[in-house]
């Protein structure tokens, strides 16, 4: 009986997906002062993005750090890390179906936002 082909574990997620993330964190900013009105909702959407760079800056920060002190570990290819499995706490799972659960909320979330801001754009308010 033949062995089963073995596919490459990464422990790591790759440069890409966090730079896929970011931009997903951009455009919920981005959707969320599409909301912006008179009043006191832009104090409440500068602290939701102040809370976005903060949630962007520090991982970065932590990405690029461990990147100068990380010389055993070689970069990794978003196109070789789906290839293989990723490796979880309990189990490895294929790289393709972690991507997906890492992807889709914020993806989800940020699509929609943006997608109720334009709708919120064209229809005409009404002002009963």
């Amino acid at each position: 009986m033949a062995e089963p082909h073995k596919r490459t574990a990464f422990s790591h997620l790759p440069a890409g997906l966090y730079a896929v993330m970011a931009g997903f964190a951009a455009l919920f900013v981005i959707g969320a002062w599409s909301f912006a009105d008179a009043g006191y909702a832009d104090l409440t959407l500068v602290a939701v993005t102040m809370l976005f760079i903060v949630a962007l800056v520090l991982p970065l920060t932590l990405f690029l750090g461990a990147g100068r002190q990380n010389t055993t570990r070689e970069p990794t290819s978003l196109k070789e890390w789906v290839s293989g499995d990723f490796e979880e706490l309990q189990d490895n799972v294929k790289s393709r179906n972690a991507m997906v659960e890492i992807l889709l909320p914020l993806g989800a979330v940020s699509i929609g936002i943006v997608l109720i801001a334009i709708v919120m754009h064209l229809v005409p308010h009404a002002t009963a």
